[in-house]
């Protein structure tokens, strides 16, 4: 996700954006590929959303909505996402009971699929 984080001591501020990873960042319609989003499974009131986008298409769509494992396996046989293409992969934090958000990260490299 993309964070605000600031040092009370300094009154300096920022942002931290962690991306997602898709791993491997090639392979064939018959692969399956990891996509990671976090370091850890979700805390307690803790849910992350993933979106996907198929590079030409310029819109993301929620492909994992409310997990709570720290990543997942992603292949294209699904009819949502049929086929060879190129993907990108974007994920957040939310609190599943106040709705607060960390911001989407910024999208993974390229996952190339042929």
């Amino acid at each position: 996700g993309t964070y605000q984080v600031s040092d009370a001591a300094s009154t300096n501020t920022g942002t931290v954006r962690v991306p997602t990873q898709a791993a491997p960042l090639t392979g064939t319609t018959a692969d399956t590929f990891t996509i990671t989003w976090a370091s850890q499974a979700a805390g307690a009131d803790q849910v992350y959303d993933i979106q996907i986008k198929r590079l030409g298409s310029g819109a993301w769509t929620p492909w994992q909505t409310g997990a709570t494992a720290a990543s997942g396996s992603f292949d294209s046989s699904s009819p949502d996402w049929a086929g060879a293409g190129t993907y990108q992969f974007r994920a957040r934090l939310r609190n599943a009971s106040t709705g607060n958000d960390s911001g989407y990260s910024p999208p993974s490299k390229p996952l190339t699929i042929s």
